[in-house]
């Protein structure tokens, strides 16, 4: 399957030398190569201890997450519900809602020029994936070129960041997720509809070719009635009652009409059956790309009885690869020009037709809408509904955990808002730490960023005191949503052969992980991956360059919160700065010059900009000439916003770090 501009998707991380090691991934530390090593308790060389934890899985609460629309009139997300006003039904038994948390799929991103220290997932926008699909089975060639020509237009629509593939269910062929519009557009004009009538004899309506080929009397009785009667027949009607009296010949023509209404009902039910496998390959092939995928169908109808077709296999698949399926429905005039004569029951034969298009769309969470020629009303409706969407969880009870498809219905409290959910849930039996600890794998293995859920990476380099190796600590957060349990992040540092050097993992309650290794110097990339509660995904990478240990004069700056005690472990920050007093910590390594008298740290507004807040640090000389320079910087009175703190030695301005007060502003999206 291709992603984007001919890049194939990566399945087993960004080169083969790289030794992937599930189990090995798992563990404390994962000393590949000599000299390495990883620690959660992070003690620098000045003996300062930095909180860690330590890299275990722990149990914990097993959720189970749903994905559901909710949407006010005009097709727009409702941004602001909270789990208790979700209303949960798990075969017809109600359910608390333990977590709500609204994703945004963002439609476009402008970059915002802010400035910080941190690597983070936030501002990378991979656009959604969307996928066209043409029924060409169930649309008649005169009648799909205005409806092509509305997705063309809908195609050109998208925005840049957004990644579009098109298919037929005729013959499936690989999926090419590109931004190339142009190409998209020209694969669907090769798309023409197949769908021509091949029983012309007689005018027979779907509904009553159905109901008379499965042996309804009536039906076929009246079917006799109408069209062996008919006065522009070449032969006169012979009343079949009246043969066997009179010895005059048969009259072929009910015979013919029952055979003619089987056949179409033989048709329409191949032709289903044809398109719902071709449709259930197709959304299984969607599993293997992370993240939500719209699926835009295009069809005149399906006809799907209730009795004779289901769509758990298609829906399983849908919940499977996070597929939610729109389906539009080419609207057929009354008096069509391509037909000699309109179906005796046209009506009805739409109804047919629609039921069965609404019926799938029901399964995968999506909506039926009807396409009137070339009309873009409908295209810009499912784009406003796919800004975003809610995932719920909820416990799952014992006997949730039989493997079994359970009926599904979720309702909200609150007027004007519609909500659809998936109709089922199957849960999976594997223990949910297990298949955490497999999908951090595979986040970690995935070539692409995984963006759904927001991960920040801050580091620090310090200099060890023996043996010429360099210590980074690093300090990793995601934010788990409301009520779900704890973030699972692990990580993975390769270096430049693309060797994995050191690996790690954590279940943290807080979201926020604090770990360190010790390597030689070079160039290494290091990746965190994360998933929170609700399975919401996500990874950033961060290139780290390790000095040479002899040219280190001093540390990176670490600011962290007051510890209370003083000599409580250091708890880094990656970006945002709590409570009212900041600690700023540097580390300067000897150096055949003047002794260093003073230290200052500075909070400022800019790199070159004046102090704002500062503060005498004090200075404590350790072995081996290390000196440590430590000093609390007051923030009441500063407004949020982005600063930078920074250390000035003997008035000359030297190591320094952007952090944030308050939340800082997302990405405009």
């Amino acid at each position: 399957m291709i992603l984007e501009d001919g890049r194939r998707k990566k399945e087993e991380g960004t080169a083969k030398k790289t030794r992937y090691n599930p189990m090995a991934m798992m563990s404390r530390a994962t000393p590949i190569r000599g000299r390495v090593a990883v620690s959660a308790v992070v003690v620098l060389s000045a003996g300062t201890v930095i909180r860690g934890q330590q890299p275990l899985f722990r149990s914990s609460v097993d959720l189970v997450t749903i994905d559901a629309t909710a949407i006010d009139p005009s097709g727009r997300p409702v941004v602001d519900l909270t789990a208790d006003q979700f209303v949960l039904e798990i075969d017809g038994r109600s359910r608390p809602v333990v977590s709500a948390a609204f994703v945004s799929q963002p439609a476009a991103t402008s970059a915002q020029a802010v400035p910080r220290s941190f690597t983070s997932n936030e501002d990378v926008n991979e656009g959604r994936l969307i996928l066209v699909a043409v029924d060409q089975q169930n649309i008649r060639r005169l009648e799909g070129a205005r409806a092509l020509k509305a997705a063309s237009n809908f195609i050109g629509s998208l925005n840049p960041e957004d990644r579009v593939a098109v298919t037929g269910l005729t013959e499936l062929r690989p999926l090419e997720f590109r931004r190339d519009r142009a190409r998209a557009r020209r694969t669907l004009e090769q798309l023409v509809g197949q769908g021509d009538s091949v029983f012309i004899q007689y005018n027979i309506g779907l509904r009553e070719a159905m109901q008379a080929g499965d042996g309804n009397r009536t039906v076929l009785t009246d079917l006799v009635q109408r069209e062996c009667g008919r006065l522009d027949r070449a032969r006169p009607f012979i009343d079949p009652g009246r043969v066997n009296a009179e010895g005059t010949a048969r009259d072929p023509c009910p015979e013919e009409i029952e055979q003619e209404a089987r056949a179409i009902a033989q048709h329409l039910r191949a032709t289903t059956v044809t398109s719902m496998a071709a449709l259930s390959r197709l959304i299984a092939s969607l599993q293997e790309l992370d993240g939500p995928k719209a699926l835009v169908l295009l069809s005149e109808g399906l006809v799907a009885e209730p009795q004779l077709v289901d769509f758990d296999e298609i829906a399983e698949a849908a919940q499977r690869a996070r597929v939610v399926l729109y389906v539009l429905q080419l609207d057929m005039p009354l008096a069509d020009a391509a037909e000699a004569r309109p179906s005796p029951s046209e009506l009805p034969d739409r109804q047919l037709r629609a039921d069965g298009l609404s019926r799938l769309a029901g399964a995968a969470r999506g909506e039926l809408f009807t396409l009137v020629g070339t009309d873009p009303v409908p295209f810009a409706r499912i784009l406003t509904e796919l800004s975003g969407y809610y995932l719920l969880a909820f416990e799952p009870l014992d006997s949730d955990r039989d493997g079994r498809p359970h009926r599904l219905r979720v309702a909200v409290r609150r007027r004007a808002v519609t909500v659809r959910s998936r109709p089922s849930f199957r849960m999976d039996p594997i223990a949910a730490s297990r298949r955490t600890e497999d999908d951090l794998v595979a986040v970690l293995r995935k070539g692409a960023v995984a963006t759904e859920l927001p991960v920040r990476i801050a580091t620090y380099i310090f200099r060890e005191p023996r043996g010429g190796l360099v210590r980074a600590v690093m300090s990793a957060e995601a934010s788990p949503a409301p009520g779900s349990p704890a973030v699972s992040l692990a990580f993975v540092l390769r270096d430049r052969s693309d060797v994995i050097v050191a690996s790690g993992t954590e279940r943290s309650d807080s979201g926020r992980y604090a770990f360190s290794v010790v390597v030689p110097s070079g160039e290494y990339v290091l990746k965190i991956a994360a998933i929170d509660g609700l399975g919401r995904r996500g990874s950033v990478e961060r290139v780290l360059p390790m000095p040479d240990a002899a040219s280190l004069t001093e540390s990176d700056l670490i600011l962290a919160p007051e510890p209370q005690p003083a000599t409580a472990p250091l708890q880094p920050i990656v970006d945002r700065a709590p409570g009212d007093r900041l600690l700023a910590y540097l580390e300067l390594y000897p150096q055949p010059q003047e002794p260093l008298r003073r230290v200052t740290m500075e909070i400022t507004s800019d790199v070159d900009a004046p102090a704002l807040v500062s503060a005498l640090a004090t200075l404590d000389t350790r072995g081996r000439g290390l000196v440590v320079a430590r000093g609390v910087l007051p923030m009441q009175g500063l407004p949020p916003g982005t600063y930078y703190a920074r250390a000035v030695l003997d008035g000359r301005r030297s190591a320094g770090r952007w952090f944030s007060i308050g939340d800082r502003p997302p990405a405009v999206r």
